[in-house]
């Protein structure tokens, strides 16, 4: 299993909501809910996505939809590509 952790460095802040629940739910809309087992965390300075997808472009969904809520955490795609 290949972990891609990607690193924004364009400066913006986090909404004042949750922001693992505000991914969360535009990776759901983007992807229309493709990513299985869609779990997303925060820990520290790192927004964690995780799941399971058929395609490597729901994975790179997934990415995209993560910078654009936070361009302050590192983002680490553990989504699994394959199922």
């Amino acid at each position: 299993m290949a972990i891609e952790t990607w690193t924004a460095t364009a400066p913006t802040s986090i909404r004042e909501s949750d922001p693992a629940e505000e991914v969360r739910q535009l990776v759901e809309m983007r992807t229309g809910g493709r990513i299985q087992e869609l779990q997303v965390a925060v820990e520290g300075q790192r927004l964690i996505i995780s799941g399971r997808t058929g395609t490597y472009y729901s994975k790179q969904l997934a990415t995209h939809a993560a910078l654009d809520v936070t361009q302050q955490l590192v983002i680490q795609n553990d989504v699994i590509v394959g199922i």
